[in-house]
């Protein structure tokens, strides 16, 4: 699922969360500038996604520059319903040629969220989180802090890079490996348990350092920073960082195998990997900021941009984006299946994708999501 990094009136997925965009016009320029942070919470959405919101500090309201962070977990219904209450017909992903009727994405963004939850209380601002199974999510934050989720309770904020980074991407392919990465190139591993010692994997990484990494294993990890570089692990060390989008500033990657990956940037371009080679960027919203960009395979990709548009690319070709939040911006996404994405906002909307249409944003949290990632249908967490 999509780990990646986002400014923080965007959704955290796996960019920049700490930040914030700020755009003179839809299609004017955006200069991420930093901003003081408050402690997050964290909110659950179930079955199991994990979504963080950003919510004002009751102190520091005055100050308007100032967020908390909660996670937030939502419950969507199961994607098998009786025909009378059923949306479309589609192909099940695990079922060759059968097939599976799936709610409307209206009835499923009517699913209940549950309440927001504290989870960092170190004051820091939880920037990326990464469910790959409903009992089992990690989030990190902008102190440097990492905290886990067992399907019940989340851990106490452990420091885990104490080198000063922000860390803005976290993505774990299991409960047994994670990877995370942020400011100043700086990368760390969760293994078997234990967070390794930081280290700089990407010096070159630019004021932006790393904004988004997706592992498919422990064995093969994929990142981007802002200045346009993508660096690989291969289970031990990671590469040197090669130049895959000159003149851009890569916001999102991910990768449903070690054979294929797709990027997305700043200015509307995504950069597919295939077979352990980076394809020439491909412009597909000419100008604007992709924000977030979720695959399930080499047939099924989603992105979204920072302005409420989504595309779908079907293996082949992309298709023309649609307008499906206009509510809010900054949108985060995440799909454990081709026929169930959702994507959060900053404005704390949530709108679901059921491999047809798009539900109407629901509002879920005013003081706003970074991040989603959903371990499957039945959970997610924000």
């Amino acid at each position: 699922m999509a780990p990646n990094y986002w400014h923080v009136l965007s959704s955290v997925k796996r960019t920049v969360n700490w930040q914030e965009m700020m755009c003179s016009s839809r299609t004017g320029s955006a200069k991420p500038k930093h901003s003081v942070l408050a402690a997050p919470t964290v909110v659950l959405f179930a079955p199991m996604l994990i979504v963080v919101a950003l919510m004002p500090a009751p102190s520091q309201l005055a100050y308007g520059a100032h967020f908390t962070r909660t996670i937030r977990t939502y419950m969507p219904l199961p994607p098998k319903m009786p025909s009378a209450t059923a949306g479309a017909t589609i192909p099940a992903s695990t079922a060759g040629t059968a097939v599976t009727t799936i709610p409307t994405a209206t009835a499923l963004a009517s699913s209940s969220w549950g309440a927001p939850t504290p989870v960092d209380p170190n004051g820091g601002v939880i920037t990326s989180v990464s469910c790959p199974a409903s009992n089992f999510c990690m989030a990190v934050d902008s102190g440097g802090n990492a905290m886990s989720w067992n399907g019940s309770d989340w851990s106490v904020p452990e420091l885990v890079d104490s080198s000063g980074a922000h860390l803005y991407s976290v993505s774990c392919p299991s409960a047994l490996f994670c990877m995370a990465a942020g400011s100043g190139g700086y990368g760390v591993g969760y293994i078997d348990g234990k967070w390794t010692q930081p280290q700089v994997i990407d010096p070159s990484g630019g004021g932006f350092g790393i904004t988004s990494v997706s592992c498919v294993s422990r064995a093969f990890c994929l990142a981007v920073d802002g200045s346009g570089n993508a660096l690989s692990w291969n289970g031990s060390t990671w590469s040197a960082p090669l130049s895959i989008d000159p003149g851009s500033g890569g916001m999102s990657v991910s990768c449903p195998s070690s054979s294929f990956c797709m990027a997305v940037d700043d200015n509307g371009r995504v950069m597919q990997y295939v077979a352990g080679a980076w394809e020439p960027p491909q412009d597909i919203l000419s100008g604007e900021i992709l924000s977030d960009i979720s695959c399930v395979s080499p047939s099924f990709c989603l992105a979204t941009s920072y302005f409420g548009d989504a595309l779908v690319f079907d293996g082949v070709s992309w298709s023309s984006p649609v307008s499906m939040d206009s509510a809010g911006y900054g949108l985060s996404v995440s799909c454990p299946t081709s026929y169930y994405c959702v994507a959060v906002d900053s404005s704390g909307n949530a709108i679901v994708y059921n491999g047809v249409s798009w539900s109407t944003p629901s509002s879920v949290d005013t003081s706003g999501f970074s991040s989603v990632s959903c371990g499957s249908v039945e959970s997610c967490v924000g």
